[in-house]
């Protein structure tokens, strides 16, 4: 995070990045040191024109975001934050289906079904808590 000094970050002004990012400056007393720009374009694309160095992105998501954007940029950094995912039911589901569901899902996790299917699918494991948010500056 501290090679982000001088640098220009960019993300969305709704995003969580935006939030974190400005949270970060304020934290660390790096007012001015960081220029954050605030823009609903695409930030690998604006990176890749010059007129960003960096932005958060899923792990997961971004070798087929660079691919199909045909973007050369590469991942850097440590992992900055955790994104929980959930499965967002109707308030009135079946509660019986909600309890087989969830159990599902914790008995795949326990026997390293989704581990086998996210490293087949992502090549990654994101089945454990872990960061899904890196720095992405171009690749030099």
């Amino acid at each position: 995070m501290e090679d982000l000094v001088g640098k220009r970050f960019i993300a969305d002004p709704k995003s969580v990045a935006y939030e974190f990012i400005n949270e970060y400056i304020e934290e660390n007393n790096l007012q001015g040191q960081i220029e954050v720009v605030a823009s609903e374009a695409e930030a690998f694309m604006e990176i890749e024109l010059g007129r960003a160095d960096a932005t958060f992105d899923s792990i997961v998501l971004f070798d087929n975001k660079c691919e199909k954007g045909d973007y050369n940029l590469k991942l850097i950094g440590e992992p900055v934050g955790d994104q929980k995912h959930a499965f967002p039911f109707r308030k009135d589901v079946d509660p019986e289906f909600l309890e087989a569901f969830n159990k599902a899902i914790k008995d795949m996790m326990e026997d390293g079904f989704m581990t086998d299917l996210y490293m087949d699918y992502f090549g990654i494991d994101i089945s454990k808590p872990m960061s899904d948010n890196v720095v992405i500056p171009i690749q030099e």
